[in-house]
């Protein structure tokens, strides 16, 4: 049995840069937990084996409508301000990211929440609008982050720069952008199996590594202990080393291109249909994800519930590809595909590209940094094709 050590700090990277660390107001869908979860706790949270289990809220209950969710909060928790964890902060939270005047783009996890009220000061009654499956786990996203009042109404715009929640670590400084210092809190609620206090480390630092090989070679060298993402072929590389331990997965990440079909040459079925023959996704798994990976048709995973293995994906045939591309009037297609300047985004790419060629389209790469992507694609949505990231829990 491992016997924990208390102290040290622990040096994790992570492939990007977030927007801000209010978790109403990031843009990278479970990737920013990689930092929520070590300042913040929502409500409830999603186990190894996809069930929900107590976190700040100790227990629920539904009513016979099941239209009615009452919450019993956990007692004895502050946020790292100092300020009480109780009914008001969740209403208060959960109304913060409701709020449309917030203009926060995780309010879809509170959609279902029509009114939320205190019964006493650790007991909160949700009102639903409709029979909903999903009103409770939405509160485990980023949505259901609790966050200080206090500090809120304090920081204002600025609490994204200076946040404050109940998690295990509180916030130190930010510099630059590219490393964020975290510290022990040490009035965390949180006890380990022998009633031991949370967390054993003092310090966590985050830094921002965008390219992946890089902090494979960071790693090798000791400069981070723990990375979120790394190339296969490096993974296997560096489990060789007594150094260096690969725990298994706890996510599926998926690539997919999703195409924008406001533009006119892809608002015909044909064209997109050429498009989606014009890709070897075998090759293209055997060169990225050396026979690791799997290549799925739709955007879902294999071991989610609503994965259907009867539907079948479109194949490689270029020149299936080409033949629809002349029923659509089309000579040769050229397109943008817009793709965040990272690994192995960029290499897939441009295998991409030259596999794209066979199959009469020109496919041009718009490599852009993180930031300027989401401007293009989110934002304005002037691209013709984007190349995105999906995270599953690997149950």
């Amino acid at each position: 049995e491992q016997i924990p050590v208390r102290g040290g700090t622990l040096i994790a990277s992570v492939d990007f840069q977030p927007k801000s660390l209010d978790p109403i107001f990031g843009d990278a869908d479970t990737a920013d937990r990689y930092v929520f979860n070590q300042l913040f706790e929502t409500l409830v949270k999603v186990g190894s084996d996809g069930r929900l289990m107590p976190l700040l809220a100790t227990g629920w209950e539904y009513s016979e409508d099941g239209l009615e969710i009452t919450l019993t909060l956990r007692q004895n928790v502050v946020f790292h301000d100092g300020t009480p964890f109780n009914a008001d902060a969740v209403i208060f939270n959960l109304n913060r990211v409701g709020n449309p005047e917030n203009n926060s783009n995780r309010r879809a996890d509170v959609a279902s929440i029509q009114s939320v009220e205190a019964l006493d000061p650790y007991t909160v009654k949700i009102t639903i609008g409709e029979r909903s499956v999903a009103a409770l786990s939405s509160l485990a996203a980023e949505g259901g982050y609790m966050v200080s009042p206090t500090a809120v109404a304090a920081s204002g715009e600025d609490f994204g720069r200076q946040p404050v929640g109940t998690g295990p670590f509180q916030f130190v400084d930010w510099p630059g952008g590219e490393r964020i210092n975290l510290k022990r809190f040490d009035s965390y609620w949180g006890k380990d199996e022998n009633g031991e206090a949370l967390p054993y480390l003092d310090e966590v630092v985050i830094r921002v590594v965008r390219q992946a090989p890089v902090a494979a070679l960071e790693l090798e060298g000791g400069t981070i202990h723990l990375a979120n993402a790394l190339p296969v072929r490096d993974a296997q590389r560096l489990n060789e080393l007594d150094s260096l331990v690969l725990l298994p997965p706890r996510l599926l990440t998926h690539v997919m291109v999703a195409m924008n079909t406001q533009n006119p040459l892809l608002q015909d079925t044909k064209v997109r249909q050429a498009v989606a023959q014009a890709f070897d996704r075998d090759q293209l798994s055997q060169a990225i994800g050396l026979g690791e990976g799997s290549i799925t048709p739709v955007f879902i995973a294999p071991n989610e519930a609503m994965f259907d293995p009867n539907v079948e994906g479109w194949k490689y045939d270029p020149a299936a590809a080409k033949a629809l591309l002349a029923e659509a009037g089309v000579e040769k297609l050229s397109i943008g595909l817009a793709v965040i300047q990272r690994e192995p985004d960029v290499q897939i790419a441009q295998i991409m590209q030259v596999q794209a060629a066979a199959a009469g389209i020109d496919l041009k790469l718009e490599i852009l940094d993180r930031q300027a992507w989401l401007d293009k694609v989110r934002v304005d949505k002037t691209f013709d094709a984007a190349m995105l990231r999906g995270t599953f829990p690997k149950l």
